[in-house]
């Protein structure tokens, strides 16, 4: 398997960004990973435990990796008062 197309690492938080095919159609999907250094090892190990700042990270690299890649499919200027909810 390929690797990643993008990654956005905040503190240690990795948000990446894989690109694929399904039955001929294009996919995009996106990883999310924390790691934490084994003190007995001294290696990194992937964690599934999050703290509060990791949940920051997780915001902010989400956030990052948005502004760089998504494209809205309507804009705001296309949408209506009337059919908006507020």
């Amino acid at each position: 398997m390929a690797g990643p197309v993008d990654k956005v690492k905040v503190g240690m938080v990795e948000v990446a960004k894989w690109a694929g095919t399904y039955k001929e159609q294009a996919t995009t999907s996106y990883s999310l990973a924390k790691q934490k250094l084994n003190k007995d090892t001294g290696k990194y190990e992937d964690t599934k435990f999050l703290g509060v700042t990791d949940l920051k990270d997780i915001m902010v690299a989400c956030q990052m990796m948005l502004l760089k890649h998504y494209t809205p499919t309507v804009g705001v200027t296309d949408v209506k008062k009337e059919e908006t909810p507020f």
